[in-house]
């Protein structure tokens, strides 16, 4: 498997949003010397392929650099989608609903991934339900990519209080079925909770 270029470049560009300019740098600096060279002189560009074992090593590089582990995959990921809609990718915005963003997904997966199938089970107002099979090479911190990816585009469509859980598959499988479930309106906070200290919200 391969995967676009512009991933590559959007993952480090939200790593220097989210933790700033030296993590960037100390993630190069841990990440394998063929990818570092080839983000630092611009030789990965946005529109090519590159080795899937490079973008997990990408996230690797990241969350070593950061003491971080999935979850900064993650929210690396669900920054990068919230980027590129804005920008190259904004005809994605155009579907309004989180459930016919969702019916999409397929059609973003393949835009970023050179193989694997994304099958959509089940998308419905509040709710979808998602595998994603024959993704060679996937790990832990992808699958958490591809979780933060589907969690920003529900967000990004207009869900709020986005959950997701795994039924089968993720860390080192080549598969993974997950739910993702939203609500249309924030959560809200009565007047009690707002007069109590954060920490006994928790």
């Amino acid at each position: 498997m391969r995967v676009k270029g512009q991933s590559f470049k959007s993952i480090v560009a939200a790593l220097g949003v989210l933790e700033g300019p030296r993590a960037v740098e100390t993630m190069l600096a841990r990440a394998p010397d063929a990818l570092a060279e080839a983000l630092r002189s611009g030789a990965l560009v946005s529109g090519g392929w590159y080795p899937v074992e490079w973008y997990v090593a990408l996230h690797r590089a990241a969350a070593d650099a950061t003491g971080r582990g999935t979850d900064l995959a993650e929210a690396l990921s669900a920054e990068a989608v919230q980027q590129n809609f804005r920008g190259i990718y904004r005809f994605f915005a155009l579907v309004i609903t989180p459930e016919g963003i969702m019916a999409r997904a397929p059609r973003a997966f393949r835009l970023f991934f050179s193989s694997g199938t994304p099958i959509v089970h089940s998308a419905r107002p509040g709710f979808v339900d998602n595998e994603f099979v024959d993704c060679d090479g996937f790990d832990e911190y992808v699958w958490a990519d591809a979780i933060g990816a589907s969690k920003a585009m529900i967000s990004f469509a207009g869900g709020h209080d986005v959950a997701s859980r795994v039924l089968t598959g993720g860390h080192r499988s080549t598969s993974m079925r997950v739910e993702l479930s939203w609500s249309d309106q924030p959560a809200r906070v009565t007047e009690r909770q707002r007069s109590e200290p954060a920490s006994a919200r928790g």
